[in-house]
């Protein structure tokens, strides 16, 4: 019986692995706005 227990505990990891796919989804965002930064300074160098 304590075994079957032992189940419930696993079942409790998995929401938590749930809640880091958002988080994860949430950096390609961030990657895409340093590219604007990147194409910002080729501009630069062609004004001076």
């Amino acid at each position: 019986k304590i075994n079957n227990n032992h189940q419930l505990t696993t079942n409790h990891y998995q929401p938590s692995i749930n809640h880091y796919q958002p988080s994860i989804n949430h950096q390609p965002p961030s990657t895409n706005h340093y590219q604007p930064s990147i194409n910002h300074q080729p501009p630069s160098t062609v004004n001076n």
